[in-house]
């Protein structure tokens, strides 16, 4: 019995030596494992950071430049927002100047307007006819008119024509007057300008001179005047010769 004791105590001891020989190589083993494990991981991360390290300075540039382009931008955006500045303030300084002219044109027009008006009334009245349309366009009341100032002064500028193309030359116009014994007459003018008209009618034996006045031209009846008045006529429609003819003229 104390035989097989022994033994099972023999075997027993040789069992915890063989485990105890065992043991630290699986430690060793297990140790070297975990080593290489954590190498393989260390080189892994490495590996994987010289990656990212790459494609973030990349990035880094990247946005370095797009950060240079951005204060270009705001840069040339103040410059710009200067330029838009300096232009409006230009274009203010422009309409003032040109708000400045239009009323100094607006009252000019008005001045004309109230000039010829008052001229009107002694102006010959085939003159008087001319300009009766262009008249009629201005305004009533200068002040509350929706016409512009360019349309007054082109009108301004039509009558004004009319009356210095009159005054320019020497025309003929026919008309109606009053003889001596209160009938009207049909009558031929030969007006000189502005200056001074003759009339004859009545195959000669009605005529007369006209002169500019305050209120209107006044008529002179100079009947004597009807041959030589008949031939100033003539000689203004070619049919007849140019001759010297001595016309009363008197400047006022």
């Amino acid at each position: 019995m104390r035989v097989r004791l022994l033994s099972m105590t023999v075997c027993l001891g040789f069992a915890g030596l063989a485990w105890a020989a065992e043991n630290p190589l699986a430690e060793a083993r297990s140790a070297l494992e975990q080593w290489v494990q954590t190498r393989q991981l260390v080189a892994k991360t490495r590996s994987d950071w010289a990656a990212e390290k790459d494609v973030l300075e990349a990035s880094a540039r990247m946005f370095e430049r797009e950060l240079k382009d951005l204060d270009a931008k705001v840069a040339g955006l103040g410059e710009a927002s200067g330029q838009v500045a300096r232009e409006r303030q230009g274009l203010e300084t422009e309409q003032e100047a040109l708000g400045q002219a239009t009323a100094r044109a607006r009252a000019l027009a008005t001045g004309y307007e109230q000039r010829i008006k008052a001229l009107n009334e002694r102006l010959p009245a085939p003159l008087r006819r001319r300009i009766a349309p262009l008249l009629e366009r201005f305004p009533e009341d200068p002040d509350s008119t929706r016409m512009s100032v360019a349309e007054r002064l082109q009108n301004l500028v039509g009558v004004l024509n009319e009356i210095d193309k009159f005054n320019s030359g020497v025309s003929v116009e026919s008309e109606i007057r009053t003889n001596a014994a209160g009938r009207e007459v049909q009558v031929e003018t030969l007006y000189v300008g502005l200056a001074q008209a003759y009339f004859v009618g009545e195959g000669g034996e009605f005529a007369g001179v006209e002169q500019p006045g305050d209120t209107g031209w006044q008529t002179t009846p100079r009947n004597e005047l009807g041959p030589t008045i008949t031939r100033a006529i003539a000689m203004y429609r070619n049919q007849s010769p140019a001759a010297l003819l001595v016309v009363p003229f008197e400047v006022r």
